[in-house]
Formats: C-alpha cells, structure tokens, sequence
C-alpha cells in the first residue's frame, strides 16, 4: 500500500524525505532462534516464551495496521480529495481483483504443476499381456505341449 501511495501519479519534483519502521519481526525471528539453539527449557520458560512472543505478535500486528493507517492519512492530506480518493478506489479495486482472480488463478497453477510433478507410478501394475502379440506360428510348425 505504502508503495502504492508513493508512486501513485508522482510528479517531477523529489521526495524530501521518509520514515523508517522499524518492526518487531526482527525480535520475534531472534527469539525463536535461540529458542531453537538452546538447551532444552523448563516448562515455566516455555509457557513465559510462547506468551512473550505471542505479545510481540500482537504488538507486531498493530504496529503494521497503525503505521499503514498514518501513511493513508498523510498522503491523504497531501493529496488532495479527489486525488485521494482515486487512489483509494484504484488502491480497493487491485485488491479485489487480485483476490478474486489473479490468488485463485495462481493457486490452480501451482496444483496442477505441483499434480504432475509429484505423479506417483504404479510399478506394481504389469501390463505385459497388453503390450505383447500372440505367436504366430508358420505351418509346419506347432506348440510344445
């Protein structure tokens, strides 16, 4: 979205300037990391670890909701109503599109490669009467019985 904004109709003139966000998701990978390295901990440990980085999460989530609903309204007042609201309209119906056709069509792609690549043979299925012709004999010959 933030992209979106940032280059929706841009004009000739620069930025003068931009935020840096800084994320929790840096703090979640770590923890699970060392989490992962570590000795193995005690059941009080685990139970504090899981709820510290469930509450990260939370924290996580918010921060990313908040910071996309400050960037909507700022380039909202930059720019302008009709502009903001032919980028909102624009910004809703990519998403829609996108969820409704280009996600489901990716997603049949992908089974159907994904279908053919892990087709499974049947060896144990013998298809020798099938693939074989009847002996023909000439006539002055004859089966050994």
């Amino acid at each position: 979205m933030l992209s979106n904004a940032m280059y929706y109709e841009r004009s000739a003139k620069p930025a003068s300037g931009g935020f840096k966000i800084v994320s929790t998701s840096l703090v979640l990978k770590q923890a699970q990391q060392r989490r992962r390295r570590g000795p193995a901990l005690p059941q009080e440990e685990k139970v504090l670890t899981a709820l510290v980085v469930c509450l990260l999460r939370l924290v996580d989530g918010r921060t990313s909701i908040g910071a996309s609903l400050f960037f909507m309204w700022a380039y909202g007042i930059a720019f302008g109503d009709e502009k903001t609201s032919k980028w909102l309209s624009s910004l809703v119906i990519s998403f829609i599109s996108s969820v409704l056709v280009t996600q489901p069509i990716k997603i049949i792609l992908m089974a159907i490669v994904a279908s053919c690549m892990c087709r499974s043979i049947d060896y144990d299925e013998d298809d020798a009467d099938e693939d074989e012709e009847d002996p023909r004999l000439q006539h002055d010959e004859e089966f050994f019985t």
